[in-house]
């Protein structure tokens, strides 16, 4: 047995009223009465006839379908379904244009591809008896384009052709605002939409091409939160679809022609909504026009990290332009060039890395080393240094020494010869207590630097520390032996004469 809730059709002439099948509890139960011949007892109490209804249900094998869930109004339908025994014999199949979060499998119906459409056309067209459509290639693409590949479209705008003889005004009709086609599809799913979420989809109307999420939240002037919030329920109606480019790890969003169509008109009724939101629009187009245009004033930065994308190029400009605000203290700013940034290329090992220092400035640290951990499953041989030096730096801010320790030896894995991150990997394994290890590092620095001609202030830098973290260790007569030492070498080079004085300083200060 299959019962419609479907109050309304779309025809050739317009939406018409139905007479549903389904519509209330009392009359699902007397529709099965009806067709085990249990009529005579239609007329008995509710309670009793929900009984006789539930032990034919149990006791008969049959397929029960009611249809078009969406429109009916009557919750005692659903909980009826739901008290049916666990071992009853029936099954019942209920379908809905809406989902809900209890009951449904949600089965995606995709439109038709262009070669479907074909076939669609010349089957109904003969059903229809129009005869050959007139240069057939041309109307088709018509179709195609104006119906968004949805059958129910197709088959109305034939309706219309056939009445009305002119292909191009009823494609155009199709989008008008008074269409009874679009009224007829969308009206009862736009209804029950959060007003965030209608403001949503008639803002997605603005654009030429599927756009991000950063930039749908940019032309709405939301947060990306508030959007991805909204998205949820455009896409729980099937009104916008997601894709993922395999290639960036890029998402875009959706919708058919027609379904534009629809939110373009809605977004009419919306005061000055598309003004603002096109304001918006075209200030962030100008300026990823002029981020287009400074791609030459950041080729070394592109040689140096090896950025060879063009959508990383963008976005490592991007960085660098958020960079600048962070540094005047204009976070709001700063955050809004890093998030189009990310939106751009999320996978761009250098905008994780500075967005997770601007997130290690503004006290989120949490947020920060996510950032970076994420940036070092994507480094290689050319950014793994700078991803793990930074990471290192991130995590010395909360005293995490054991992670300190394992991003400066992952650093120097890529840049085994920086003074830096060797004099730094010696002390904190000195504040780990691992004092002899310390020591070593700290002498082959001051060896690299003896074997120079002119060693760098490092040599004064290398002794310092040894001879902390020897006073540390509990060694002071080596301790004071190596400040012997360390002058009688630093003696050696004039222009580290000024720092002598810093090799007694690190004894007596330790």
């Amino acid at each position: 047995m299959q019962l419609s809730a479907k109050d309304t059709q779309l025809t050739s002439s317009g939406i018409v009223r139905l007479h549903p099948t389904l519509f209330s509890l009392e009359n699902l139960i007397d529709s099965i009465l009806l067709l085990f011949n249990f009529g005579e007892i239609t007329e008995s109490s509710l309670d009793q006839r929900k009984e006789i209804a539930t032990t034919l249900l149990s006791d008969y094998s049959m397929l029960l379908i009611l249809d078009n869930m969406e429109t009916v109004k009557d919750g005692r339908i659903m909980e009826f379904v739901r008290s049916l025994p666990p071992l009853t014999k029936a099954k019942v199949l209920m379908t809905s244009r809406l989902r809900t979060t209890s009951w449904e499998l949600p089965i995606p119906v995709n439109e038709l591809s262009f070669p479907e459409v074909k076939e669609f056309l010349h089957i109904k067209s003969g059903e229809m008896r129009l005869g050959i459509l007139p240069d057939f290639e041309n109307t088709l693409k018509q179709v195609h384009i104006a119906s968004g590949g949805l059958p129910l479209a197709i088959q109305w705008m034939l309706g219309q052709y056939s009445i009305t003889g002119n292909l191009s005004k009823v494609t155009n009709q199709v989008r008008s605002p008074d269409s009874p086609l679009l009224e007829f599809s969308f009206r009862n799913s736009w209804a029950v939409l959060p007003s965030e979420a209608q403001t949503a989809l008639a803002i997605l109307s603005i654009f030429d091409e599927s756009p991000t999420m950063r930039l749908w939240a940019t032309a709405l002037g939301w947060s990306t939160e508030a959007v991805e919030k909204a998205t949820s329920k455009l896409i729980e109606a099937t009104f916008v679809s997601e894709k993922v480019d395999p290639k960036t790890g890029q998402k875009t969003y959706h919708a058919l022609p027609i379904t534009l169509a629809f939110a373009r008109n809605e977004l009419a009724k919306m005061d000055d909504l598309e003004l603002t939101a096109r304001t918006r629009h075209q200030r962030h187009v100008q300026e990823m026009e002029l981020v287009a245009a400074e791609t030459e004033r950041f080729s070394s930065l592109f040689v140096r990290f090896k950025v060879e994308r063009d959508t990383e190029k963008r976005a490592v400009i991007l960085a660098r332009k958020a960079e600048d605000q962070a540094a005047s203290l204009n976070y709001e700013e700063a955050e809004r060039f890093f998030k189009e940034a990310m939106d751009i290329d999320p996978r761009s090992v250098y905008v994780l890395v500075n967005y997770g220092l601007f997130k290690q400035k503004t006290g989120q640290v949490g947020e920060s080393i996510r950032l970076m951990e994420e940036a070092s499953n994507r480094c290689n041989k050319d950014t793994g240094f700078f991803v793990y030096y930074n990471l290192g730096k991130v995590y010395d801010e909360i005293r995490n020494r054991e992670q300190v320790e394992r991003c400066l030896r992952k650093a120097l894995e890529y840049q085994p010869e920086n003074f830096i991150a060797r004099h730094q990997l010696g002390v904190v394994t000195s504040r780990l207590g691992k004092f002899q290890e310390a020591d070593g590092i700290f002498d082959d620095l001051i060896k690299d630097q003896l074997s120079r001609i002119y060693p760098s202030d490092t040599l004064i830098i290398a002794y310092k520390s040894k001879i902390i973290n020897l006073r540390k260790s509990g060694q002071y007569n080596l301790a004071k032996k190596t400040v012997q030492v360390a002058l009688e070498n630093a003696r050696k080079f004039a222009h580290l004469a000024g720092r002598l004085h810093e090799l007694d300083d690190a004894y007596n200060d330790s």
